[in-house]
């Protein structure tokens, strides 16, 4: 069979030279457009990163901080830590790259963890996940009784099992984490707030809240320290060494990956646990980035439940915005504009001890 030879040529030429050089041609749009499907899911790409990271007034907040960033749950795979480390520079610290790894084993982290609280003034959980309970577990039976700098742990989500554990030993704030930064979606206002509260440029942050029921609805002020964090990592606090105590505090919950009947069954075990008995109010937070209208349901079943005051908000947890909140310390809800539906919850980090000394910043 004889056929036209393609342009370049001259002269006749037959099907398996034609279908040779076809081959080749599919060859290189099939590497083509692997290269452009690697390269488009590589994220983040450089319109994607937080807008936090264009703001001069945080980046060198961060560099006047003594940050170390530690990765107490789950790893980040090993082309955002060094997308983390580029745009982050020497303004915060990293431990050795393998520590980032998710397939570290818990003991070698505890170890690596361990030096870092001895060796910083800020630690920065870069992610969350799973695996910072089997941790809060080694800690409350290895290190039930040690003392440790009174340095601050950041983070939020699985970082809440540590949370809970070292909020005597450590200033713990519930707040965003490092590797958000890759990420535009997430508020700008949560970082800039969290820099501004670790640097002592300001002492207090005003969450909006929504009252659930009646009781909500008719208090006029409620005061108390701040508990709570992740609702799973809360609820598997029940009956260890480390349970959250909540009584007399106010509670802040969040969560994440779970459904109606999950948070539902979790809300009733912390019922019937007990664990809520005296807490004087509770705060749900978001449980989606998609808003919490599908969780409504669950969380008015539940305030009706609970008997005392109970509100929602959008402004941390799982959702765009996660102002920061600081464990144990003073918080206050009050009713504003004099109606029954504007109620604002205002976090005291002004009698923080760490804060009134001096902010954590590098020696110089």
């Amino acid at each position: 069979m004889i056929i036209r030879c393609p342009a370049g040529r001259s002269g006749d030429c037959n099907f398996s030279e034609v279908h040779a050089d076809g081959m080749r041609l599919m060859r290189k749009y099939l590497l083509v457009s692997f290269f452009l499907f690697v390269c488009g899911c590589c994220r983040p790409i450089e319109q994607d990163y937080n807008l936090a990271l264009k703001d001069k007034a945080f980046l060198e907040i961060l560099e006047e901080l003594d940050i170390l960033l530690i990765a107490p749950s789950s790893g980040i795979p090993k082309q955002e830590l060094d997308t983390l480390k580029s745009l982050l520079g020497n303004r915060v610290r990293f431990l050795p790259d393998e520590h980032y790894d998710t397939c570290r084993q818990s003991a070698t982290k505890l170890d690596e963890i361990i030096k870092a609280i001895n060796s910083a003034k800020i630690l920065w959980a870069v992610r969350g996940g799973y695996g910072a309970t089997k941790l809060a577990s080694v800690l409350s039976k290895k290190y039930k009784s040690a003392q440790f700098p009174k340095i601050i742990l950041v983070g939020y989500s699985d970082i809440t099992a540590l949370h809970i554990f070292m909020k005597e030993r450590l200033f713990c704030v519930h707040a965003p984490m490092a590797r958000e930064l890759l990420f535009k979606e997430y508020d700008v206002a949560g970082f800039k707030m969290l820099a501004d509260v670790l640097s002592g440029r300001i002492k207090c942050i005003k969450i909006d809240l929504r009252p659930l029921n009646e009781s909500a609805k008719a208090a006029s002020e409620i005061s108390g320290l701040l508990i709570g964090g992740n609702l799973s990592l809360v609820e598997s606090s029940i009956g260890t060494d480390w349970q959250a105590e909540c009584k007399g505090k106010i509670v802040f919950l969040e969560d994440v990956g779970c459904n109606k009947g999950q948070a539902m069954r979790t809300l009733t075990h912390l019922l019937d646990s007990g664990i809520l008995d005296k807490a004087k109010t509770v705060i749900f937070g978001s449980f989606s980035k998609d808003g919490n209208a599908e969780f409504l349901p669950i969380f008015k079943d539940f305030a009706d439940t609970f008997g005392r005051p109970v509100f929602l908000t959008d402004k941390f947890g799982h959702g765009h915005c996660n102002y920061p909140i600081g464990y144990g310390v003073n918080g206050c809800v009050k009713r504003y504009n004099g109606t029954s539906n504007a109620f604002m919850l205002y976090v005291d980090f002004s009698e923080t001890p760490i804060f009134k000394k001096k902010p954590p910043c590098k020696k110089s």
